[in-house]
């Protein structure tokens, strides 16, 4: 080997190895020798792009190309990096030429990958499954054939399609594994199932197959069926993304019981900990996956306080995510606007934005910020309806963002905003996943997943005066924020009421509606509802259906801890249309909050049609909602300190119709608290004018750090 050569093979071993100046100076001296040495300039454009001086890369990869334009490599790193910046078009061209000089599976992955973020879908999938054939065994190459596969799925000639571009046949169960992703994608989950089961038995360790099976049996509601086969999976393969799916799978949104919902809570408590004691599980392999599976979103609702939980699951998923490049500091020229982005999952008529939509409007026409709103959009997942129309209309900027990692990533950095807010973190992986990553120098998320991050990279949870306690502080990650009120609400529109017949209800007897989703209700809650019905013997007890048949496995473990004869006196009626739902809540006598994790966006429906609701006082702000609204009205008397004393207040309002009666004229005249209110949202906007101050007169010069987990 010549010296040259041997200089190039230290310096790229330098550079793997981190130690960035001694591949720099390396590089730079062969290039000083010879200034035609395009391996030395190839090299210090990956120097440049290290330390993220991404001009100075592009320019040493150009002049590397224009000496010897046949290097693929060089090609591949200019695409890598035009691809990073967005540049789609012109890394298009360069990983083109990269495959036409070598052709070679990375270059057409990435190729795949490309084609994928320009759109042209049908052009990724056809390129990935040319690699399908030659490694079936692949779980990247699978995990990309499945993501293109959904962006395709209503294409009406699919599957044919993938049958001509699959031939010769695919040994190992490989077409049965895209038989089941393309039913599933279809809605035809026993379908689905059948051909995963048919992929696991011609090759038992096909990872996709065995996370579409555990998926679809989680769909179908066999959820002990599912954990199984996480738990063995996790067993035999033992790796980041077989650890994810066992996360993942490690609730239930109806337990049978108060010991299962324990035992779930240890196991999941015990796995995560190995994990965070094994160091595999930073292994560079986790980098290719863009998010895990799921998240646990289920043990929210378990009655428990959920910090040191949510603190391993950051510090895990943070592990196991891929690395982020520094973030650099935003630089304002004077008189220039402070920056702010919102990102969110739901931005369309959802929970959350029912919740916040009115806070976030009034920060973004303030013209205090220059604004963008960051939409991660995944069709059919989300929606665009007359709220994304309401939100684009009010930013000045209004950008969809995909559900890709390092590409969101990228955007967001490119905005270099100065406050970046999450109304709601926890409610979906993608989301949760990019904010474990310091992507402005102040970030913080809203209450619409009431729940603390674990996350250092969230600097401040917004909360309410009226919803903490005064001991709340020791249940968050992120500095508490206590502003005045509460997010203002829409006021329900109140509808012509209708009869209990017409409304699938009861028709006679007290009626005591329960009108949350269904995974709210716990376990300790059963005994109140049982204790209700002994002490009203003309109780009837309304919940409302759920998807995957949830409402049979709570009737099946009511009906395990009732006595027959307090069965009947059990009803679940369907679904329905807000304007049915409002006139539900109108036509009963009392409702009923669950604890630990109450309603929020319900309580306000119900408030504002003057219905009274009893509540447990519980220290978590999930289970607060309903008592905050009451503080706020000064309407006392309706917040159990037990289970006991809740049971006998939801008893007299059903009972004693005086005192219902007067409920509902206190709620009548004092509800014009929470709607319309602006006192949180100019709150919210006075906070965030001062940290984007602080920020003004006390620069951060340099690049950020992420905090260590």
């Amino acid at each position: 080997m010549s010296t040259r050569q041997s200089l190039l093979a230290q310096a790229h071993a330098d550079l793997a190895s981190g130690r960035l100046q001694a591949a720099a100076s390396c590089f730079e001296a062969l290039q000083a020798e010879n200034p035609s040495d395009a391996d030395a300039l190839n090299g210090m454009g990956l120097c440049a792009e290290a330390r993220q001086d991404l001009s100075a890369a592009e320019s040493y990869y150009r002049q590397a190309i224009a000496l010897d334009g046949e290097q693929a490599e060089f090609h591949n790193n200019l695409g890598i990096l035009l691809q990073s910046q967005q540049r789609l078009r012109e890394a298009l061209s360069s990983f083109s030429e990269s495959q036409r000089l070598w052709p070679h599976p990375t270059t057409q992955y990435n190729l795949s990958v490309l084609y994928s973020h320009l759109g042209q879908y049908s052009e990724a999938l056809k390129l990935i499954l040319e690699l399908v054939r030659q490694r079936p065994e692949s779980d990247l190459l699978q995990i990309q054939c499945r993501h293109l596969m959904t962006h395709l799925q209503y294409e009406p000639q699919l599957l044919n399609r993938l049958q001509q571009w699959l031939t010769p046949h695919l040994f190992d169960g490989t077409w049965d594994l895209l038989q089941g992703t393309y039913y599933e994608l279809q809605g035809e989950s026993q379908t689905a199932i059948q051909f995963y089961r048919s992929a696991l038995r011609s090759n038992p360790c096909f990872f996709e197959a065995q996370k579409g099976l555990i998926s679809q049996l989680q769909h179908q509601g066999q959820h002990s069926e599912a954990l199984e086969m996480a738990r063995q999976l996790h067993a035999l393969k033992g790796e980041s993304d077989s650890l994810a799916e066992l996360l993942g799978n490690l609730h239930k949104p109806i337990v049978s019981s108060q010991e299962e919902l324990l035992q779930l809570r240890k196991e999941l408590t015990q796995t995560l900990q190995q994990a965070l004691d094994n160091p595999h599980f930073e292994s560079p392999d986790a980098a290719l996956k863009n998010h895990p599976h799921s998240l646990n979103f289920y043990h929210y609702y378990q009655g428990f306080d959920d910090k040191p939980l949510q603190i391993q699951l950051a510090q895990l998923f943070k592990r196991i995510s891929p690395p982020q490049t520094a973030a650099v500091t935003p630089r304002r020229q004077p008189g220039q606007k402070p920056r702010l982005a919102i990102v969110s999952f739901h931005c369309y008529n959802h929970s959350v934005m029912h919740l916040l939509e009115r806070g976030l409007c009034h920060l973004l026409d303030s013209g205090a910020f220059e604004s963008s709103v960051f939409y991660l959009h995944s069709p059919p997942l989300n929606k665009w309806d007359d709220s994304t129309e309401n939100l684009k209309s009010r930013s000045d900027h209004f950008i969809q963002l995909p559900c890709n990692l390092a590409q969101a990533r990228s955007m967001l950095q490119s905005f270099q905003p100065d406050l970046l807010i999450y109304p709601d973190i926890g409610m979906d992986s993608f989301t949760y996943m990019l904010a474990l990553n310091r992507l402005a120098p102040c970030q913080m998320v809203l209450p619409g997943h009431p729940i603390t991050t674990g996350m250092p990279s969230i600097d401040y949870f917004i909360s309410s005066a009226v919803l903490e306690p005064p001991e709340g502080d020791q249940y968050y990650t992120e500095q508490l924020v206590r502003l005045p009120g509460l997010p203002d609400y829409a006021r329900p529109e109140k509808p012509m009421p209708a009869t209990r017949q017409e409304l699938g209800l009861p028709t006679a007897g007290n009626l005591y509606f329960c009108p949350m989703t269904l995974f709210k209700v716990h376990p300790r809650f059963d005994l109140t509802l049982l204790s209700i019905l002994q002490q009203d013997p003309d109780a009837q007890i309304v919940f409302l259906e759920y998807k995957k048949k949830l409402h049979l496995k709570l009737q099946a473990r009511l009906h395990q801890k009732f006595p027959p004869s307090e069965h009947t006196r059990l009803h679940f009626v369907s679904w329905a249309p807000r304007k049915v739902f409002y006139q539900r809540l109108q036509a009963c006598d009392v409702i009923l909050d669950t604890f630990y994790f109450g309603g929020g966006n319900t309580a306000y429906q119900a408030f504002g049609l003057h219905c009274p609701i009893v509540t447990l006082n519980v220290p978590w702000n999930k289970g607060r909602w309903t008592q905050a609204m009451y503080r706020l009205m000064g309407i006392e008397g309706l917040v159990a300190e037990t289970p006991e004393e809740y049971a006998r207040i939801a008893v007299r309002i059903a009972t004693d119709k005086a005192w219902q009666s007067t409920l509902r004229q206190q709620l009548a005249e004092r509800k014009s608290i929470l709607f319309e209110n602006p006192t949180w949202s100019e709150a919210l906007l006075d906070f965030c004018r001062e940290q984007a101050q602080k920020m003004q007169i006390a620069p951060v010069e340099g690049q950020l750090q992420t905090k260590n987990l």
